[in-house]
């Protein structure tokens, strides 16, 4: 296997690029379930912070309320 690199500011890059295809299959089962665990989590949290932002808001709300 080869790899080149490209020179940014000093720093060797390589250039790495993905393939879909061939190479999703050569994810495996447990590839595949990392995959679905990622998907659900970031999910999972960006529920989390827009129930978070309500929250916030309505203290808020609350707060002014009782100055």
């Amino acid at each position: 296997m080869y790899i080149t690199y490209t020179n940014v500011n000093g720093y060797l890059i390589p250039n790495l690029t993905y393939k879909s295809g061939g190479q999703m299959e050569q994810l495996g089962k447990y590839g595949f379930l990392r995959r679905d665990y990622l998907k659900n989590l970031k999910k999972k949290l960006t529920t989390l912070q827009a129930q978070d932002a309500e929250i916030r808001t309505y203290e808020e709300k609350i707060h002014h309320i009782a100055d």
